[in-house]
């Protein structure tokens, strides 16, 4: 099953979803048309730094 939100998908805690403008937006089934995002810091996985959105597993699910 594909998560409805990239918030889902990470299991993002109430405190990440505060500071993230994906979350503020309510677009999180498109995060990846919100400017500045794919190298946040307050991203769960920003750890993983991924060089485009289209590495970004949960993208691949929403766009297969």
């Amino acid at each position: 099953m594909v998560a409805e939100n990239c918030w889902d998908y990470w299991d993002c805690k109430a405190k990440a979803k505060e500071g993230c403008i994906v979350f503020q937006s309510s677009i999180g089934n498109q995060c990846w048309l919100v400017k500045n995002t794919l190298n946040s810091q307050i991203t769960p996985k920003g750890k993983n730094h991924f060089k485009s959105c289209a590495e970004c597993p949960f993208f691949k699910e929403k766009n297969p």
